[in-house]
C-alpha cells in the first residue's frame, strides 16, 4: 500500500502531459484552419470588391452607350463630319462635340480617344487622337481616355408647319418647328425648357453655340440644329443647320422627336479614381462640367476603338486593398497597346465591349 500513492501520482503526471499535447495539437490546427480562412476571406473579399468597382462603372456608362451617336452624323466616311455639323453658324462658340474630330481628317466621331489622361482645361490638342495601332490587319485608335458624346431622347415631337414647303436643307438655313403638346397639363415647349436628366438641368439655352442645351437632333435627320428662338406663344421653335450640317431634307411630319446631345469625358484622375467629366454650358470652365467619381482604385485604364467594326473596348484594372501576388500581366490586359500594370497588388481586369449602333 505504501507504493500506491506515488505509482497514481506518476501516472496522472503522464495523463495530463498526453492532454496537454493533444490540446496544443488541436490548438495548432484549429489557429491554422483559423488562419486559412481569414486569409481566404481575405482575398475573396479583395477580389469581390475590386471587381463591384468594375461593375458598377459598366452599368453607370452602359446607359449612355447605348446612344451615342443618336441623332448625329456617326463619321462612317472618316471626313470628319461628326465636328464639322457642331460648328456654329457665327463660328465663334463651339460645343464640346465640335473638337472630337477635324475636317478631312478620319479619327472623331462620337467616339474618340484622347491622350491628355487628366484634368487640364479641354480644348483641341488636348483631344486630338494620334495613337493609331495595326492589330490583326485591321487600324483602330486608342489611348487613355475616352470623349463620346450621346442623345438623350426628350418625348416632344416636332413638325414642319403647313406654311413652310418641305424639300431639301442647306446649312445656314433657318427653319422654323411647331412643338406639339407634350400632355394635357404642359406644351411642349414648356417640358423642353424644364428637362432634366440625371438631375442635370437641360433646358433649351438660345444661341449659345458653346452650349449643347443650345443643340437639337432629330433621329430621323442626322443634322445638328442650333436653337435660335423660342416662341411659346405660337408653340414655334426656330433652329439654323450648323455650316458644317449636311443636307437635311424630306418631310417633317411631328413623329420626329426632339433629342438633346450631351458630351462626356472618362480618365484616370489622381488617387486612383476613374473620373467622368459630363460637359455643361462651358465646357473649357471646370465649373460648368459635373465630376463624376465612378470608382476608386483603378490602376489601370485604357480604350481602344475599331471604326470598322464599330465597336468601343474598355480595359479597366482595379486593385484590392490588401498586397499580393498578380498573374503578370492578367490575361485581359492588352500590354501590346497600353501601359504595364503595377506589381504588388491583387488586380481585377475586365474588358467591356460596346458596339456603336448609331
Amino acid at each position: 500500500m505504501k507504493n500506491s500513492l506515488p505509482s497514481r501520482t506518476a501516472f496522472t503526471l503522464v495523463e495530463l502531459l498526453i492532454g496537454m499535447i493533444i490540446t496544443a495539437i488541436l490548438g495548432g490546427v484549429a489557429v491554422s484552419a483559423l488562419w486559412f480562412i481569414f486569409g481566404t476571406f481575405n482575398q475573396t473579399y479583395d477580389y469581390v470588391s475590386a471587381r463591384q468597382e468594375i461593375e458598377f462603372v459598366a452599368q453607370k456608362i452602359g446607359r449612355e452607350m447605348t446612344h451615342v451617336g443618336l441623332g448625329m452624323p456617326n463619321n462612317r466616311q472618316g471626313r470628319g463630319s461628326f465636328a464639322q455639323s457642331f460648328k456654329d453658324v457665327w463660328d465663334v462658340a463651339y460645343p464640346p462635340m465640335a473638337y472630337m474630330g477635324e475636317e478631312g481628317e478620319p479619327w472623331g466621331g462620337p467616339i474618340t480617344i484622347g491622350l491628355n489622361n487628366s484634368e487640364d482645361v479641354y480644348d483641341k490638342a488636348g483631344m486630338v487622337t494620334t495613337l493609331v495601332t495595326d492589330r490583326s490587319g485591321r487600324l483602330i485608335y486608342h489611348g487613355p481616355e475616352l470623349y463620346y458624346a450621346w442623345g438623350v431622347a426628350t418625348g416632344v415631337r416636332v413638325k414642319l408647319p403647313d406654311r413652310v414647303p418641305a424639300g431639301h436643307r442647306k446649312s445656314g438655313d433657318e427653319v422654323l418647328f411647331d412643338v406639339l403638346d407634350y400632355d394635357n397639363d404642359m406644351t411642349g415647349l414648356d417640358f423642353l425648357q424644364r428637362f432634366k436628366y440625371d438631375n442635370k438641368n437641360m433646358g433649351i439655352s438660345v444661341n449659345d453655340g458653346r452650349n449643347p442645351a443650345s443643340w437639337i437632333l432629330l433621329p430621323t435627320t442626322r443634322v445638328p440644329m442650333l436653337v435660335t428662338d423660342v416662341d411659346e406663344g405660337s408653340k414655334t421653335m426656330k433652329v439654323v443647320l450648323a455650316p458644317g450640317a449636311p443636307r437635311m431634307g424630306g418631310p417633317i411630319t411631328g413623329i420626329d422627336e426632339v433629342v438633346f446631345p450631351m458630351a462626356a469625358r472618362l480618365f484616370r484622375g489622381a488617387n486612383d479614381e476613374l473620373v467622368q467629366i459630363v460637359f455643361g454650358s462651358d465646357f473649357t470652365d471646370p465649373s460648368t462640367n459635373k465630376r463624376n467619381v465612378l470608382a476608386h482604385n483603378i490602376v489601370g485604364l485604357h480604350f481602344a476603338y475599331d471604326p470598322e467594326l464599330r465597336i468601343v473596348t474598355m480595359y479597366i484594372a482595379a486593385k484590392g486593398e490588401e498586397s499580393g501576388l498578380h498573374n503578370s500581366p492578367p490575361d485581359e490586359w492588352p500590354d501590346d497597346i497600353a501601359p504595364p500594370l503595377p506589381a504588388g497588388s491583387r488586380i481585377v481586369v475586365n474588358r467591356v465591349n460596346w458596339r456603336i449602333r448609331n
